[in-house]
């Protein structure tokens, strides 16, 4: 059984470092497997050029540069190489992980880091399963995983502050078939490849699905803030886009608030048009969100807007009209309309000064803050009072029963 945590914000945060790494390796495989013949020749001679270029950096650049290189070597033989006949299962409690997809999971059990390390260095190959248990804390078996997930490859290994992050490239579809050892800190599993059913690319709804999730994509970053837009276009710049197959995977990433299960479905369908209409389900409702967000943000900022200018306008009037001599202002209206009243009272000692201290506080204070309007509930209150008036009361209860 093996318990840990998967990152607690989403694939797309990775810090810089991997993103870089992940960036120049996405663009290595697309190269070798998009150009053919003497194309080919030319992007591997850039590709050796860079890396001549980055070779006299530090030791950092080279330590990166070796793990793209595992990458591009996984990437281009992972369709003819044969699959692995037993995987180390690595569990996720809160998306599926998916194929032509490079992203970090934080690590936080030092034990099961310590066999993913170990595990590394026998092969670089592990299977990435979503836990139907949603508790990263929980101890999960092989039951509790999702039988169908994704192989991939360990990239990187960093050591951070609170656990381990490890970078992962995701490859193809993968089933579990057996499970091989498991124990308290690990799960080994035989896996088999699932191929996708096969497909028409000219098939007009398959264009349709493909050329809809594109636009909404577009839709979505331009909705999204600048760090996550950045993000979604490396990913879409490195992804094979011409792919009905691969784009679905993709778009189905960039659904950040789609819930685990969701995602999940769109990993075990192997039907391209399904697949398709999935993702594009997702996308739809994180495009809605989105959206929504946006509006919300703008009635929000145009009542504050509002409510900042009638303040101005209505201060700039009371600076005009005290420079003309029209009219008071607020304060000094309520003021000499308390000191009328108390004129017509008689008012004993204590309340009286009660009422002065009272009057000086509220010639102090701005009309816009909240001292204000307790002060003057206060003084209408004290001065509405009847100090010293007093009816003639009869006690005459002959009288008061004729009445």
């Amino acid at each position: 059984m093996v318990a840990f945590k998967k990152s607690g914000t989403n694939l797309f945060n990775e810090p810089q470092s991997l993103s870089s790494m992940a960036n120049r390796a996405f663009s290595s495989s697309n190269s070798e497997s998009n150009d053919g013949g003497a194309e080919d020749d030319g992007s591997n001679a850039n590709d050796k050029k860079q890396a001549k270029d980055e070779s006299s950096g530090s030791s950092d650049d080279k330590t990166q540069l070796i793990a793209i290189g595992e990458t591009e070597t996984a990437l281009k033989s992972q369709k003819s190489s044969p699959v692995p006949d037993r995987v180390l299962a690595i569990p996720l409690f809160r998306r599926p992980f998916f194929p032509a997809v490079m992203a970090p999971i934080h690590i936080n059990d030092t034990e099961f880091a310590e066999v993913i390390q170990k595990w590394r260095q026998k092969s670089a190959y592990v299977g990435l399963f979503l836990s139907k248990e949603t508790d990263d804390k929980a101890k999960i078996n092989a039951t509790q995983l999702h039988q169908i997930g994704v192989l991939g490859s360990i990239t990187a290994i960093t050591q951070v502050k609170g656990g381990t992050q490890i970078l992962f490239s995701g490859f193809y579809r993968v089933q579990i078939t057996s499970v091989i050892d498991q124990s308290a800190s690990k799960m080994f599993v035989g896996i088999k490849k699932l191929e996708d059913e096969p497909y028409d690319k000219t098939d007009k709804e398959i264009k349709a699905y493909h050329n809809a999730i594109i636009e909404v994509i577009r839709d979505i970053v331009k909705l999204t803030g600048p760090l996550h837009r950045e993000q979604l276009i490396q990913y879409l710049q490195y992804a094979n886009t011409s792919e009905p197959a691969e784009l679905a995977d993709v778009a189905a990433c960039f659904c950040t608030n789609a819930d685990g299960a969701q995602m999940q479905e769109v990993i075990e369908s192997l039907n391209i048009k399904e697949r398709q209409r999935k993702a594009l389900q997702l996308l739809k409702a994180e495009q809605d969100q989105l959206h929504t967000q946006q509006r919300l943000n703008k009635q929000i900022e145009e009542s504050v807007n509002q409510s900042q200018k009638r303040y101005w306008l209505q201060e700039q009037l009371k600076q005009i009209k005290k420079e003309l001599g029209h009219e008071k202002d607020e304060k000094g209206t309520l003021i000499d309309e308390y000191n009328a009243r108390l004129k017509k009272l008689t008012v004993p000692e204590g309340p009286l000064k009660t009422i002065t201290d009272e009057l000086s506080k509220l010639g102090t204070l701005e009309p816009t803050s909240s001292e204000y309007n307790i002060t003057r509930t206060y003084l209408d209150w004290l001065t509405q009072l009847p100090w010293g008036i007093y009816n003639q009361e009869s006690f005459n209860i002959k009288a008061a029963q004729s009445k």
